[in-house]
């Protein structure tokens, strides 16, 4: 099937990161591709528009965003609305791919031993992790292009699958985006659903968790590639998704082999 002559890509997340590095693959990878990206942070926002305006094969593309903080779960079922109807503005029409990588980790458990982490940090992680993604898609539908073409990606990570010790409650809230992507694979079409599960990759979110060399190379040896993926490599993932149009449903591993050491 011959691409789509436009691509108006939502990236809730955006700011920096995966998110960022993904949408400027996208505007050299996909033909027509407009951007929107969405975060609380107003500042990186700016900064990100700003680069990604600088990195454009074209002066045509429409790059912008939309402040819009998705982690209130009283009030996310509006927010997340907001953001899909101000896309729709900019765009002055519908969107064709959403990417959702936004979300934040628990803090680190304190103390001797391992220990789970608390319920409001669960409940923080969960809203932005797995309650977001389910609203944007409960809600994105009707703000979409209603075809096989169209797509919308979330994330994870390998500790879904290979976790560690004190983590259990977590990863049982944030598993249930895997199976719930087969689900909406099934509301959503011909819109496709997809998965991606990332091993560690090189964000600025990483580094406020592992800061230190030790920490890089620990990660780093937990793969088969004895490597931390960088934010463009994990982007490949993402363009994947929604340049596939005959893929839904699926879950994308891009990991370094870490779920196979």
């Amino acid at each position: 099937m011959a691409p789509n002559a436009r691509n108006n890509v939502l990236l809730v997340g955006g700011s920096s990161g995966v998110g960022l590095a993904t949408a400027k693959l996208a505007l050299t990878a996909l033909p027509g591709t407009n951007i929107v990206l969405s975060s609380s942070n107003k500042e990186r926002l700016e900064k990100a528009v700003q680069e990604l305006k600088s990195a454009a094969p074209s002066e045509e593309s429409i790059i912008d965003f939309v402040v819009g903080d998705v982690s209130n779960i009283s009030t996310q079922f509006n927010d997340v609305e907001a953001i899909l109807k101000a896309a729709n503005s900019i765009f002055n029409g519908k969107i064709d791919h959403i990417i959702w990588t936004a979300g934040s980790f628990p803090h680190p458990p304190q103390g001797d031993g391992p220990k789970e982490p608390s319920n409001d940090d669960l409940l923080s992680v969960s809203t932005t992790r797995l309650f977001g993604p389910l609203t944007l898609t409960h809600l994105g539908k009707k703000y979409m292009t209603n075809s096989r073409k169209s797509s919308i990606t979330t994330s994870s990570g390998v500790l879904v699958y290979r976790p560690r010790p004190g983590i259990a409650r977590g990863i049982g809230l944030l598993g249930g985006l895997d199976s719930a992507t087969r689900g909406l694979a099934v509301d959503l079409a011909p819109i496709r659903a997809n998965f991606v599960v990332l091993g560690p990759i090189k964000t600025p979110l990483l580094e406020k968790f592992a800061s230190s060399e030790a920490a890089m190379k620990h990660m780093a040896e937990g793969s088969l590639l004895k490597a931390v993926g960088e934010a463009d490599e994990a982007a490949e993932a993402y363009l994947a998704s929604m340049r596939c149009s005959y893929m839904t449903g699926s879950r994308i591993d891009c990991d370094g082999g870490a779920l196979l050491v």
